[in-house]
Parts: structure tokens; sequence; C-alpha cells
């Protein structure tokens, strides 16, 4: 990165010469660029239920079912060829603290075109394996790159990648870095989504009158941080389901960004009584911290960017 300038750059005008008629992965186009503009929003330490509140406390309400450890048994066994998943019971654990433990700042990648073409780029007479170049790619150079880039956080600038190197680093806006000496271990609680909290109707009605008001109007659909969170069939009560939204009021945790080889899992868990959404590292992590949301959104589109070790998604 050796400059810095306020509009979008072109992802189109670089590497072509390489390309030749090999397949070089997907491109990311001008559109799908994050301008430099932070979001903003009220920040939780715990859920704001939006309405029906008596309706929302008891569908994330926990029930466990009977013979709950010996169905617990053969479900992790995988004796148990049914889709009744259980409750997993998890013991209170503070979150990873903001500022100390983990950081929220501007966070880089690049797409697979560009990905590719670095890896095809490297001199034969390194004779690394490919799993060497990989680990060159996605861990010291893209960690290195964001390390470079975390003073870029809250600047509404973006750094560019000099044109004539014809390797371009695309902003991804914020993200969520470990800050832990030795990074965390596996199985590591990290967060709980915080949010406002709609029975589903609620937010289903909401979503449907946003867009009809965009139907007419140049102005890009506004995007939402949402996540499902769905109650176990396994529960005493069985399936139900509420919609936690981050785009107003959240915590870190709406910046954990979605890849498509996370190193963070977002799951159901049952915690003091209550169901919420946890992440918990999935691996060893000691880079940017990133799960697979896909299961838990309902996003129609996004595209990859390789960062840490991970294909960010937008």
């Amino acid at each position: 990165m050796k400059g810095v300038k306020d509009d979008h750059f072109n992802a189109d005008d670089s590497c072509e010469a390489f390309a030749e008629n090999r397949e070089w992965g997907a491109r990311i186009t001008e559109a799908s660029l994050v301008p430099p503009v932070t979001r903003k929003n009220e920040v939780l330490d715990h859920y704001v239920i939006v309405a029906d509140q008596e309706e929302v406390k008891r569908k994330m309400q926990v029930s466990i079912p009977d013979e709950y450890k010996e169905k617990l048994d053969v479900q992790k066994s995988g004796a148990d060829e049914s889709d009744m998943e259980n409750p997993e019971v998890k013991d209170y654990k503070p979150r990873k603290q903001l500022g100390d433990e983990v950081l929220e700042q501007e966070v880089y990648g690049i797409d697979p075109y560009t990905h590719n073409m670095l890896l095809d780029l490297m001199p034969e007479e390194l004779d690394w394996p490919r799993s060497d170049k990989l680990v060159f790619i996605e861990d010291v150079f893209l960690r290195t790159l964001n390390k470079q880039a975390r003073t870029f956080t809250g600047t509404e600038q973006a750094p560019v990648n000099c044109p004539d190197d014809n390797y371009v680093a695309y902003r991804k806006g914020l993200g969520v870095v470990c800050n832990k000496e030795g990074g965390f271990d596996k199985d590591d609680f990290v967060v709980g989504f915080m949010g406002e909290v709609y029975p589903a109707c609620k937010w289903f009605e909401k979503q449907d009158g946003i867009r009809s008001l965009h139907n007419h109007s140049k102005d890009p659909v506004p995007e939402f941080y949402h996540i499902y969170l769905e109650r176990p069939k396994g529960d005493a009560d069985g399936y139900d389901l509420v919609v936690i939204d981050a785009m107003h009021k959240a915590n870190y945790a709406s910046c954990i960004c979605h890849s498509c080889r996370p190193n963070c899992e977002e799951k159901v868990i049952a915690v003091e009584g209550r169901y919420q959404i946890a992440s918990q590292t999935s691996d060893y992590s000691g880079q940017s911290l990133v799960g697979d949301l896909m299961p838990l959104r309902s996003q129609e589109k996004s595209e990859d960017l390789v960062a840490d070790k991970i294909y960010w998604q937008s």
C-alpha cells in the first residue's frame, strides 16, 4: 500500500495482462467495494426485545427435554439419524474484552483472482510446496497488510495499493482481530451476538416494508445485520424462531465477518436458561476472527475475498 485516495479504485484495470486463457478466479467489481464510512450503532451488552416481549421471552426460554443426557450422547455419537438437534447447555463465560483481547478495525483482503495470480507468479527457485505458498499469502502477507491498515480505522480514508504493482487490496469494512499474544485456543468463547430481537413475523413485515419503499428509489436497499436464532427441535417445547438485528444496536459480534473457511463458529447455545447465539473459535485463532454466517442469515449474494487465512465475503 503506497497511497491514499478518497474515491473508489477500479479493480478491472489491473492484472489483465497476466490472465491470458487461464481461469484466475472471481474479480471484485467497483460496485461491490466498501466505501470508507464506518457504521455507527449503539453498543449493547444484552438483548433488546422490540415487539411482543412476552412471546419473544418464551421463544428464547430453554426447556430441557426428558432423558436429555442420553439423547445428547446419542446425538454426539452420530447414531441418531433424525434432525432432532438437542439444546447445547453451556456455563456462563465472559466475552473477550474489546480493546484488550480483541480489536475492532478496518480489514482488507484480496480477491481470488489476485490470490491465484500471486500464487502462480511466485519464483520457481523458491521450491516451496503449495501449502507453504498458501501460508505465506493467506497468513504472513495478509496479516501484515491488516496490521498496516489498522491506522486507517475511523479516518474515512482507504489505503490503495500502487497501480504499478498490479496488486489491489480491497477494503472490507470493520472486522474483529485477535489481540492476544499466542492467539485463542480451539473452542474458546469469544462473544455473544447482541442486538434488537424480533418475532419472525414482525421482522419479515419490517423487511417487506423497507423493500417496498425502495422499489421506485435509486437508493440501494439498506444492508441487514441480522441473524436467525432458532430454538432446537429437541427442546421440550419444540422448534421456534426469533431474529436478532444488529443494524442500530449491537456489540462487536456484528463485525465478525463471514468466511468460507472460518476460524470461528456461530451457534445457538443455552446459558442460564436462555438461548443465545455465541461465537467460539473452531480452530486456533491468532488473526482476524471470521465465521460461517450464511446458515444463520438470509443474504442472497456476496463475493469472496481472501484475508488472513480465510475468504471474506461482503
